[in-house]
């Protein structure tokens, strides 16, 4: 997830009540990583496209 252009999260999280409190889940944040983030958004448009 690219949240604001610098800061990417990435995670075997999934937003699940059983996530939060049961599963051995993970996630981990990069503040102040444009380079990264940038990579993330090319990755996603590059996915996105061939999608349609």
């Amino acid at each position: 997830m690219v949240v604001d252009g610098v800061t990417v999260e990435t995670e075997s999280f999934n937003f699940t009540t059983a996530a939060e409190e049961h599963n051995a889940e993970n996630a981990l944040f990069l503040r102040d990583a444009a380079q990264v983030a940038g990579a993330y958004e090319m990755n996603w448009e590059r996915l996105w496209s061939e999608s349609r």
